[in-house]
């Protein structure tokens, strides 16, 4: 049956529609207008719908006899074609019909022409009869078998409304999408509708607002928008509809209305010549037609099987699941305002009651996603649940006072869903996990997106977004700054994207606004046919800003919820728990975690020394880099504690000072600032190429890279001081080893029970994963669980094919991951073995190597500045007990020979006066004088100190 019905879609839905299309692109008339119209109608159908097919196959006739028809009276006339003339007002009027003359013309004109009509007929014919039997074939027995209400298609019915929730949200996805292509593809005031349509529902729902009925009817003036957007651009490239609004002309620019087809009396109006335009207004059409598509797709399910709107009343804290929500809200408003009915001792009564009833789980999880699980004694016979409305009134409901459809529901869907629900929850919870953790994170990619944004678009309006971000970057509490500035964030970026949109109009530069300043320095750039590029990049820029908005909104409703939980649980006296839910991700991000905060700090100075010696020009900034390198090892030689003491204060240092060079390389690329910076600073241009400062006018590429070094560097220096800093100074304590043994020893212990009081009801939390009581141990009655209700009471529990396949399968995976552990084991002890001995021997032999090296440095380069190290070495090879005070020395000596190479290859260092003739000096025969003093000597070079383009290597 699903094959006939694949077959039956793909026959309605696509190929039927293909082949409309194709007669609706490749030739405009009277008669591909009527396909259009049919095109435009097939999404809107549930099926396929016999009077629709026989409307296409009677329009295809129709029109066929029409093509024969008028062949057969023009050469009944005699003198084939010779009353039409296209450049005249009948030829142009029949053509507009569809009719045309087939004499010299091409043979795929002809078809076009004429033979797309009977490819319609054909084709319309063949999807009509393939549908009606296939239709006819596959209605009995799954009719039946529905009919019968078999309580074992339940399951299925589920499982195929979980589907169609995924396929709603995808659907809404793809809708979001193609609104926004279809908005930028080819910016006017009519595609206009569908960016800030796209913009207002994304606002809509990064305030935590929820999808409802208004939305959907929001779609229905969208779609008919679609539909008559598409059919004004056809209608225009229809003959004589030009002539009434030319392309040129600034309304049909402003409407977005492009002229596809080439149509003028020098060519034949038989032949297609499309238009030379660029991509995107060719491909604006499809975009807008994919979306009336899909919006029909969406409206036609929703309005046969509408949303079920949410209660008014959700429970804060709730067992009953999601799924149950939506038939359960009905009996709890129902039962509230019985509870509104009830004297007051009724409600105390009841309330007393609720408290010492069994619940076999009160909470299934709470704001902050943790499980919890009573141990109460009591025994009863229906299951209660608790739920709060939006004024905090506690509503106890009981499967006692559900419907009967509704208990049954219940305890079915325990059943169905206890193997194969429990294995996705497996599989789904760790993911679910991860990207909940992601976007609670997404701040900080907001923060990188602010960044990149300047960079990527130099303009003052950008660089509000660096100087934002900076400064939320420096805020004690980023991420508390940086969720209460989302709100603003996502109003600037959207100003941003307006402004574009309106520069991205096809308009000419005398057409658009005129200041007495350059717009492009403001930001305000028309891109032309790219126009799309920009708006595009900045949408996905603003989408993290909506994410980061969302959250916000979000964790501010659950602040109010949280408030309402906690006086709850005070009052039930429940106790969370500390255990994780999931040990594999908690494993997984502690790994991640204690790596990053071990190497995170190497992989930041490894970048500072990279900046420092990257590129071929030395100047200022990088100096103090390397400055800041060198200060960075050698304090951490000579002194761990004070190394320690001071990390703050220099990775502060590091940032204030990024932050200060990637501002000072930023503005200096507006206009006239290097003339500022000369005439109000009193820095020659000379002075400012030394600083680092340099124009990049005619290279947007360079002037990106040159920007985005400096913005990695400081994001990953602020990411070091934000998340890692106190943790490193954590486990860089020497005392670090034994606390961690405590924390191990710790948490091997088993956790106490939590001890009962006699007046509540006290639940703790176990693990999901813990192993079921054996059927024959003895408990108190104290500890005795609630008896299950008689529907799983009656469960049949003999072991099935699948139940015995899986626990193998099971079995099997234990054993795999046990021996997987003990491997890991094995290899970590043999790591840690050959790593202490390898730290021992760097111990004992690393001064020598040191000292070796330093002699070696010596004698590769031969100069004045490196006789110190010959000196050092020479003195603490005999005398072991200096050897470290000599590495010391060695340290920064070489930490100031750095600093002065570096030094010496700027401008503005005066090297001329160190030079000297030695063929000047009175010698018998200065000829025959031997190198170097038979030519000019500079002393620079036997004191140690050259010239090269090449630092990198010059410094090895």
């Amino acid at each position: 049956m699903e094959v006939k019905k694949a077959a039956v879609f793909c026959l309605f839905r696509l190929f039927l529609p293909f082949i409309l299309l194709t007669a609706v692109v490749f030739r405009f008339n009277f008669f591909s207008f009527i396909y259009l119209v049919c095109l435009l109608i097939n999404p809107l159908l549930s099926g396929p719908s016999p009077r629709y097919l026989k409307s296409v196959v009677s329009f295809s006739i129709i029109f066929c006899l029409c093509h024969v028809i008028f062949q057969a009276v023009m050469l009944s006339i005699g003198n084939y074609g010779s009353f039409l003339n296209y450049c005249e007002w009948k030829g142009r009027l029949f053509a507009v019909f569809g009719f045309h003359r087939l004499d010299k013309v091409k043979a795929l004109d002809a078809v076009r022409l004429i033979g797309l009509d009977f490819l319609v007929l054909f084709s319309s014919v063949a999807v009509f009869i393939s549908c009606e039997k296939l239709q006819n074939a596959q209605q009995s027995p799954e009719t039946q078998e529905l009919a019968d209400g078999d309580v074992s298609r339940k399951p299925v019915r589920r499982r195929k409304k979980r589907r169609s929730e995924v396929l709603y949200w995808t659907g809404e996805t793809f809708v979001l999408f193609f609104l926004a292509s279809a908005g930028i593809m080819h910016p006017s005031l009519t595609s206009a509708v569908y960016f800030l349509t796209f913009l207002i529902v994304c606002t809509w729902l990064s305030c935590y607002k929820k999808i409802g009925r208004k939305y959907l009817q929001t779609k229905i003036p969208l779609l008919i928008y679609c539909a008559i957007h598409f059919v004004i651009l056809y209608l225009y490239q229809v003959d004589y509809v030009q002539e009434f609004l030319p392309p040129e002309s600034l309304t049909a620019r402003l409407l977005g209305l492009p002229e596809f087809v080439e149509q003028n009396c020098t060519n034949d109006a038989r032949t297609l010549v499309f238009h030379t335009q660029a991509w995107t207004v060719y491909a604006s059409p499809f975009f807008i037609l994919g979306l009336y598509c899909l919006l029909s797709l969406i409206m036609r399910k929703q309005l046969i099987s509408p949303p079920i709107d949410e209660s008014k009343y959700e429970p804060c804290m709730s067992r009953v699941d999601s799924k149950q929500s939506s038939q359960h809200s009905q009996g709890s408003v129902r039962r509230r305002k019985q509870s509104r009915r009830m004297t007051r001792g009724q409600q105390e009564e009841r309330t007393r009651v609720g408290r010492t009833s069994s619940v076999r789980k009160l909470l299934d999880e709470d704001h902050t996603g943790r499980s919890y699980r009573t141990i109460d004694s009591s025994d009863a016979a229906a299951k209660e649940t608790l739920a709060v409305d939006p004024n905090g009134s506690i509503i106890w409901t009981s499967e006692s006072d559900m419907p009967e459809g509704l208990a049954e529901h219940t305890d079915e869907e325990k059943i169905t869903t206890k193997g194969f629900g429990s294995k996705l929850k497996k599989v789904f919870t760790p993911i679910l996990s991860a990207l909940k953790l992601i976007a609670r994170g997404s701040y900080v990619a907001t923060l990188i997106v602010m960044m990149t944004w300047s960079i990527t678009y130099h303009s003052w309006l950008t660089f509000v977004l660096l100087l934002w971000s900076c400064i939320l970057w420096m805020c004690p509490n980023s991420r508390y700054a940086c969720l209460r500035s989302s709100p603003a964030l996502v109003i600037y970026a959207e100003a941003l994207l307006l402004l574009q949109y309106i520069f991205g109009l096809n308009l000419n530069d005398d057409e658009l606004p005129t200041f007495s300043k350059n717009v492009a320095q403001i930001g305000l750039v028309k891109y032309g046919d790219l126009t799309y590029q920009p708006l595009a990049i900045k949408m996905l820029y603003t989408v993290m800003f909506w994410i980061t908005m969302r959250q916000y909104f979000e964790e501010r409703q659950q602040s109010n919820q949280r408030d309402i939980a906690e006086a709850i649980k005070r009052h039930f006296s429940i106790v969370p728990s500390t255990t994780s839910p999931n040990p594999y991700i908690r494993l997984i991000a502690e790994t991640v975690s204690n790596l990053l905060t071990k190497y995170w700090i190497w992989v930041v100075a490894t970048m500072l020394m990279v900046i420092s010696l990257g590129g071929q020009v030395v100047v200022v900034y990088r100096i103090v880099y390397m400055f800041l390198f060198l200060f960075f090892i050698l304090m951490f030689q000579f002194s761990y504690q004070f190394w320690r003491r001071i990390m703050y204060g220099f990775w502060l240092t590091v940032i204030v000072f990024s932050m200060l060079v990637l501002i000072l390389i930023y503005t200096y690329q507006f206009e006239d600032f290097d003339n500022y910076w000369e005439k109000y600073l009193h820095v020659p241009k000379s002075l400012q190429r030394d600083l680092g400062l340099e124009l990049y006018d005619s290279d947007t590429g360079t002037l990106f890279l040159k920007l985005l070094t400096p913005t990695f560097f400081l994001i990953i220096t602020i990411i070091q001081l934000h998340y890692f800093h106190k943790d490193f100074l954590l486990i860089s304590d020497i005392n670090y080893r034994s606390s961690e043994n405590i924390a191990d020893t710790t948490q091997l212990t088993t956790a106490t029970d939590i001890p009962n009081d006699s007046g509540a009801t006290h639940i703790t939390i176990e693990p999901e994963t813990a192993p079921e009581r054996p059927k024959n141990l003895d408990i108190t009655p104290e500890k005795e669980m609630p008896a299950l209700p008689s529907s799983e009471a009656q469960t049949p529990t003999s072991p099935k094919k699948d139940d015995i396949d899986s626990n193998r399968a099971e079995r099997e995976f234990r054993a795999v991951k046990v021996c997987l552990n003990n491997i890991f084991h094995e290899v970590q002890v043999v790591f840690t073995y050959i790593s202490e001995i390898l730290w021992r021997v760097l111990e004992i032999h690393i001064v020598k190597i040191v000292l070796l090296s330093t002699f070696c440095l010596a004698a590769y380069d031969v100069c004045a500045i490196h006789f110190a190290f010959v000196v050092f070495v020479v003195i603490s090879l005999p005398i072991k007990s200096l050897q470290s005070f000599f590495c010391h020395c060695c340290s920064v000596w070489a930490a100031v020979l750095l600093l002065s190479k570096m030094i010496y290859q700027l401008n503005i260092v005066d090297y001329l006066n160190w030079q000297i003739n030695c063929t000047n000096v009175a010698f018998t025969n200065s000829s025959n004088l031997p190198y170097p003093f038979n030519t000019t000597i500079d002393n620079h070079d036997w004191i140690g100190f050259k010239r090269t383009h090449y630092l990198a290597d010059y410094c090895k």
